[in-house]
């Protein structure tokens, strides 16, 4: 996803939108979606989860980076992805998973001496994830262009 106009520094881009269900129905939830290559399970606390596969908005086509250019904010049960710097027309949005553990999916950001050394797969067959032509402005929210 691409920004569609200058956006500020900490503005509320897009949030995170889904379903919110607990988080003991989410395990199963995630496990499906890992084996397909995606997270859309968003843990908002301890209790929530939301998931934007049922409900969901464009902000699940997000892509991580270890080098993001936004960073996520949960108020109440809502998750805002923000802007972590100016972001200039045209630049994707990318903001940082913070998946750990066993369940979790490769980091395709292939940013040299960021990433641990699993970030960057050597396997032939390994294809970066497909870049969504999609762009956003903050003027409304969740306006696609």
């Amino acid at each position: 996803m691409f920004a569609g106009e200058r956006i500020s520094k900490n503005t509320r881009i897009i949030d995170y939108a889904g379903e919110l269900i607990l988080n003991s129905r989410s395990t199963a939830r995630e496990a499906r979606y890992l084996k397909q290559g995606r997270i859309w399970v968003f843990r908002v606390n301890r209790r929530w989860s939301r998931d934007a596969a049922v409900g969901g908005n464009i902000a699940r086509l997000i892509n991580h980076s270890c080098r993001p250019n936004c960073w996520w904010e949960v108020v109440g049960t809502t998750i805002w992805i923000r802007a972590s710097r100016t972001i200039e027309p045209g630049e994707e949005l990318t903001y940082d998973y913070a998946t750990v553990g066993d369940k979790t999916i490769q980091c395709r950001c292939r940013l040299p001496r960021i990433c641990i050394p699993a970030c960057h797969p050597t396997d032939a067959s390994w294809q970066w994830r497909s870049k969504v032509p999609i762009t956003i402005s903050t003027s409304t929210t969740s306006t696609v262009r």
